[in-house]
């Protein structure tokens, strides 16, 4: 299946300062670049069908020179709202 903005997910999981809490935030994300869903349209990267091997590492290549912003959810706001959370 094509990686795709139906299943994309950013996720954080760590613990707090004071290692006592164990943080996850799981949130849906979107990017243009990226099919709507799974289905195969045969349109995806040429190694999708002919070497999947590649596949991951180059869709994640492509999205990682993208700026943060270009994705919907626009990273460095999510970012900087998970990095405010206080856990007392």
């Amino acid at each position: 299946m094509p990686i795709n903005n139906n299943e994309l997910i950013n996720t954080l999981q760590g613990l707090t300062s004071d290692q006592r809490n164990y943080v996850i935030a799981a949130i849906p994300e979107t990017h243009p670049n990226l099919p709507l869903n799974g289905n195969v349209s045969w349109n995806e990267q040429p190694e999708f069908t002919s070497d999947f091997t590649y596949y991951p590492a180059n869709t994640t290549a492509s999205i990682n020179t993208r700026a943060l912003e270009s994705f919907i959810q626009n990273l460095t706001l999510v970012d900087a709202m998970l990095n405010s959370q206080e856990i007392k």
